[in-house]
């Protein structure tokens, strides 16, 4: 009987982690289809592989590549990183940020269905406690592990906005409590990343330091536009003692606005209420109504204005985030090929001892949590395979320099 198998209860796991799956039962040397779905609110994910079974009517993805699908290297996690958006009609129900996944794998030949699993991903382990957080100056969600006493990492993400859950709820199974800021476009908070004060940050630190299970030391991860802010809060706020900036630049840009041809570009960041260097206050105006008029036509112009605004730093030097000044390890990631901006230029750092710099070749600006689908869109840069191997590694990489650069419980 043909039957899907998984090894070591890989039906029930975390998000970040690989699951190893075959198929027996098979007649030897004939051909399968497998699809993995998953159901979302306004569409469906989808990918496919297509096998041969083996002599012993068995399929092993993680020996034996597809012969054609959604990818075509072996790997076993494949169909989780190749997923591709299936428009639908009729919606589903909204899930919150960080429910359990659930996906269902499912194995045909010639049409007829042999057999199908469910299979749950959960974002972090039952030990861990997920707690909103809305005070007066706080936005935003904290995961922790109750009475233990371990190193906290800030979390914020990019130009999307809202509260970053999903990396926080992930980081806090490897070892960390984690707090997700909402910084901008949350409830009372900024509607745009314009004239974001570091404040923000010192004020969880605050928080954070009541807490039992709070040791000295705390970390901060920052995702694209976040980057900069994690890089500006690790040189002004003296409880941060390790820093990485992920799909981010080093420099520092001016805040998110409609392109327009307005004089002046508003800052991205302030501390203490004066702004923080940034490229450029001066509006590049006939690039930004070039970038708008491809917006508008569907085309990718965000690499094209960081270029334009970049080409100012010899009128605004101190737009360069001086993290090689701060003392303190920082890690910068990108991808190579990122749509977004030019990373090779732009994340470039100097020799330094405490700055290190990972940049993936082919990989775009979708490095981040590993097995979620790349869909490596023009706007996002990279090949699809390159970025999902991008993220594997990327994220061993941030979780050993944290647990390196932060405090132990002695």
């Amino acid at each position: 009987m043909a039957e899907i198998k998984m090894k070591a209860r890989g039906e029930n796991s975390l998000v970040t982690k690989a699951v190893d799956w075959f198929v027996d039962g098979l007649k030897a040397n004939q051909i399968y289809e497998l699809t993995l779905t998953r159901e979302l609110p306004t569409y469906q994910l989808r990918s496919r592989a297509v096998f041969r079974s083996d002599v012993n009517g068995e399929i092993h993805p993680n020996k034996t590549s597809p012969l054609s699908g959604s990818y075509l290297a072996v790997d076993a996690m494949g169909l989780f990183w190749s997923m591709e958006k299936v428009n639908r009609k009729q919606a589903v129900e909204k899930e919150q940020k960080v429910a359990p996944r659930y996906y269902m794998l499912t194995l045909r030949h010639q049409e007829e269905t042999l057999d199908s699993i469910s299979i749950r991903r959960y974002w972090h382990c039952s030990s861990i406690t997920r707690k909103a957080v809305l005070e007066e100056r706080i936005i935003g969600t904290y995961f922790y592990e109750k009475g233990v006493r371990k190193p906290t990492v800030l979390i914020v993400g990019g130009s999307e906005g809202g509260i970053y859950e999903e990396y926080a709820a992930a980081l806090a199974n490897e070892g960390f409590h984690t707090f997700a800021i909402g910084y901008f476009n949350v409830p009372s908070g900024p509607a745009q990343l314009v004239h974001i004060e570091l404040d923000q940050v010192e004020n969880v630190l605050q928080w954070l330091k009541k807490r039992p299970e709070t040791i000295g030391e705390i970390g901060i991860h920052g995702t694209s536009r976040g980057g900069e802010l994690a890089l500006w809060s690790s040189i002004h706020v003296a409880q941060i003692s390790a820093c990485v900036s992920l799909n981010g630049m080093r420099y520092s840009m001016a805040g998110i606005v409609p392109w327009s041809e307005e004089q002046w570009l508003p800052p991205a960041w302030k501390y203490h209420g004066v702004p923080l260097p940034y490229l450029t206050p001066l509006n590049p105006k006939k690039i930004a109504m070039a970038c708008k008029e491809l917006f508008l036509k569907g085309e990718n112009p965000f690499k094209i204005w960081y270029e334009a605004l970049y080409e100012q730093i010899a009128q605004f030097p101190k737009a360069k985030i001086p993290l090689e000044q701060s003392g303190k390890p920082t890690l910068l990631i990108a991808g190579q090929e990122d749509g977004m901006f030019p990373a090779e230029v732009l994340t470039q750092t100097e020799t330094c001892d405490y700055v290190q710099r990972i940049l993936y070749p082919e990989a775009g600006h979708e490095i981040g949590i590993p097995y979620l689908p790349i869909f490596a869109t023009s706007y996002l840069g990279g090949r699809k395979r390159e970025t999902a191997m991008a993220s594997i590694e990327s994220w061993k990489e941030v979780i050993q320099f944290f647990h390196t650069h932060l405090q132990k419980e002695s």
